[in-house]
């Protein structure tokens, strides 16, 4: 494809990819990346940031932006405190999580697709970018799979 035949949404999509690697490779501060992140984000109408931690193994939902509720109906306060499992259909065995990790560590980043579990029951499935920006500093960015290539992911 050339640049002229990307939607829009592909292209903030394409810009966001490329800051994440950019950043990932650099020794940025935990501001620069949010800063970045966001911005970024208020472009893209079908995407949510997602910040967490992991303790004891359970991935935590620090926050969630608003338009966690535009993509899966809860409002950003429902998630806080919650495992990142609430919102999924599989949990996250230590198996996965340590594949993430191991991703995040030598990558920069982590890219998954899932299945994820609206409030009124019904499905979506989501592209997820999960990268590190501190200790235990985790953010992910969950998109609508449907709107970011323009079909179903199988």
């Amino acid at each position: 494809m050339t640049a002229a035949e990307y939607t829009p949404e592909q292209k903030v999509l394409l810009k966001f990819l490329d800051t994440v690697i950019h950043l990932s490779t650099k020794d940025v501060g935990r501001e620069m990346v949010n800063s970045k992140i966001s911005n970024l984000l208020r472009q893209y109408p079908y995407a949510s940031e997602v910040k967490s931690h992991i303790n004891n193994g359970v991935v935590i939902i620090d926050e969630a932006d608003n338009k966690i509720k535009t993509l899966l109906g809860y409002e950003p306060c429902e998630l806080v405190g919650k495992p990142l499992s609430f919102i999924m259909t599989d949990e996250i065995d230590k198996s996965k999580l340590d594949k993430i990790l191991e991703s995040i560590e030598r990558y920069g980043m982590s890219v998954k697709v899932n299945v994820n579990k609206r409030k009124d029951g019904s499905l979506v499935k989501t592209f997820g970018w999960i990268f590190k920006v501190g200790k235990n500093d985790y953010r992910e960015v969950v998109m609508d799979a449907k709107h970011v290539i323009g079909y179903d992911v199988k």
